[in-house]
């Protein structure tokens, strides 16, 4: 759903136990992106969490949100 709505494309998203690691092409504003996540999944499983960005530029991002 955010690719429609102009957010970016997600073109890998992986889940693990306790992380969500994730490449997103072609963000609006990859920051923004990232704290939507991030905060879906504090409020969704009660997680503090906090982002490691591997990569991280207008048309291509990758991070990793993990549990803190």
């Amino acid at each position: 759903g955010l690719a429609l709505r102009g957010m970016g494309y997600p073109s890998r998203f992986e889940m693990k136990k306790d992380s969500v690691s994730i490449e997103i092409e072609n963000a609006f504003n990859p920051i923004l992106y990232a704290a939507k996540i991030a905060s879906f999944l504090e409020h969704s499983l009660g997680w503090k969490s906090d982002i490691k960005w591997e990569t991280r530029e207008l048309s291509y991002s990758k991070y990793v949100i993990s549990a803190t």
